[in-house]
């Protein structure tokens, strides 16, 4: 089989590597590489390159691209092809898949909610979707039948015939990291606990009231920004201890009564605040997106923390327990994201973001208030939870994901290809 890989950015390697080495095992491999250069810098990652590609596994062909023009003649000249993405392709494009290829789209995170949800869903519209888990697809389906966001009958049709749930890739990569490697490679010690934060990602994040508010602890910057704004009721309704430096300062707090050291994790295009640098004991960015430094040093963790963000599902990937620091008491985030809601943490059910025994959803007050109180026994990863959440959210931990996403796209073409095609090779 021949399967391409879009390479958008340089972060497409952190859920496409694994999966990328595993088809050179069996398969014909391409990758067609976004190499513009203000596209990757205004995310925050570097330019690419073939010298720059993290793939050790096999030979490939190396198919770069600086405008749509050329990727639009690199789909055309590609039939017999499937083609796997994390994303729609450029607008206008999806219309050049020829008609003997399979356009494979892989669930990346929660990105597939909105994905699907996108009202020019015809520049998505992918012959195959490959879902984490059947939990994933249950979900998105009952959020399309949902009337307030819409109606997706078509989209619910498609779902229907032409899915498949086959477990998240991009966690194979652990069953072979080594912790005492990890350890020196990163320079921590062996004998204090760890803790890693996914830093605030402001750059990520829509710029609202309690965002800047969280950002900046100085009432006369806020009240100007609220203004100038129009949001200065906001602004004033905003919690004092709700704010970035009071993290770091319970968290500072929370290390020196566990004797743990702390490890930011943070984007490129985020720098970390001077206040989070002074407390952690050593600053990862994006240096590789694959291997995965992060998942790397969550493999070796005993605790990570994050803003309601996917970096549970990694630290779950890597048997790491995880508090979720709840951001959803922000309504104008809530209300950009209406769809999200049933993932929003909630006390009085298990989800995502809050499943004791996994994962531990702490609004910023109380993780201000008493995290410095509190010890490492208080947030236990759990075998039987852990197991359910993986179930649930991952798929399977095997090692074997990406050999079933593999032989998911070989079963959808062996089904749909017309056998014109397949008698001319083109398969």
């Amino acid at each position: 089989m021949k399967i391409a890989f879009h390479i958008g950015r340089a972060n497409y390697f952190r859920p496409l590597g694994p999966l990328i080495d595993a088809a050179l095992h069996d398969h014909e491999v391409e990758l067609w590489v976004n190499e513009t250069r203000d596209a990757q810098i205004l995310k925050g990652n570097p330019p690419l390159s073939r010298e720059s590609v993290p793939i050790t596994g096999g030979q490939f062909a190396y198919r770069p691209y600086c405008d749509k023009a050329t990727l639009r003649d690199i789909l055309e000249s590609s039939p017999g092809t499937a083609i796997v993405d994390i994303a729609p392709l450029p607008y206008g494009l999806r219309k050049h898949v020829p008609a003997s290829s399979t356009f494979c789209y892989l669930q990346c995170g929660m990105d597939i909610i909105p994905d699907i949800m996108r009202p020019d869903f015809e520049n998505l519209n992918p012959d195959l979707i490959l879902f984490y888990s059947k939990h994933w697809q249950d979900t998105l389906t009952s959020i399309l039948h949902d009337r307030r966001y819409g109606n997706f009958s078509d989209t619910l049709a498609m779902l229907t015939c032409s899915s498949a749930c086959v477990g998240w890739g991009q966690m194979d990569q652990v069953v072979s990291f080594d912790r005492e490697r990890i350890l020196e490679k990163y320079d921590l010690p062996k004998d204090k606990p760890i803790v890693v934060l996914a830093a605030y990602p402001y750059a990520s994040n829509p710029r609202t009231a309690w965002d800047f508010c969280y950002k900046h602890d100085n009432q006369l910057i806020r009240h100007l920004w609220g203004l100038a704004h129009g949001r200065l009721g906001r602004v004033l309704a905003h919690p004092d201890q709700t704010t970035d430096r009071r993290v770091a300062a319970a968290l500072r707090a929370f290390c020196a009564r566990n004797d743990a050291v702390l490890i930011i994790k943070y984007r490129t295009k985020d720098p970390v605040p001077g206040y989070f640098a002074e407390v952690a004991h050593r600053l990862i960015g994006d240096e590789s997106h694959y291997p995965s430094n992060f998942m790397e040093v969550l493999s070796v963790a005993d605790l990570s923390l994050s803003f309601c963000s996917t970096s549970v599902l990694e630290s779950s990937a890597c048997g790491c327990p995880h508090i979720c620091l709840d951001i959803s008491e922000d309504p104008e985030l809530r209300a950009r994201v209406p769809f999200f809601e049933s993932f929003w943490p909630r006390s009085d059910s298990q989800g995502i973001f809050n499943f004791p025994g996994v994962c531990y959803a702490m609004n910023i007050r109380d993780a201000v208030t008493e995290l410095p109180h509190k010890s490492l026994d208080d947030f236990p990863l759990l075998s039987r939870q852990h197991e359910q959440y993986c179930r649930d959210y991952l798929g399977s931990t095997d090692g074997g994901n990406c050999a079933r996403i593999l032989e998911a796209i070989r079963l959808h073409r062996e089904r749909t290809l017309p056998r014109d095609a397949e008698s001319s090779g083109e398969a």
